[in-house]
């Protein structure tokens, strides 16, 4: 397991942190109604289209919460870009509401307190 509480994870590698600019590059993939189970600390079952996939990110226990309390149950899940997106609020005057993505991994998740060049994130240290 990896070693760090989710937002101290600096990562934009799946699994951890996701960044605007992969939203955008993904944001076409299909998406389609999904529901979630926390199955551990880092893994979630994702249920789509009657498929499951056991995906993993450091934010399991957030997608959970998440999921339990999405605006009109709106979750869904696009499977090419490995993004689960819940509605956390509803459509106001001037915007269409708000969505939490989670970038989820297939494998094992990198530790967060490695720098990682390829993202972007170096360990701040004292």
């Amino acid at each position: 397991m990896a070693k760090t509480f989710p937002e101290e994870c600096g990562l934009y590698v799946p699994g951890h942190q996701t960044h605007l600019i992969q939203l955008k590059v993904k944001a076409n993939k299909p998406k389609f109604p999904a529901t979630v189970e926390l199955i551990d600390l880092e893994t979630l079952a994702i249920k789509y289209n009657d498929i499951v996939v056991h995906l993993k990110t450091h934010d399991a226990l957030g997608a959970q919460a998440d999921s339990l309390s999405a605006f009109d149950n709106e979750i869904s899940f696009a499977p090419e870009a490995s993004l689960l997106y819940i509605r956390r609020s509803g459509p106001t005057e001037n915007s269409s509401g708000s969505w939490r993505p989670y970038y989820l991994a297939e494998d094992e998740l990198e530790d967060c307190s490695t720098d990682d060049e390829a993202s972007g994130y170096f360990e701040v240290g004292i």
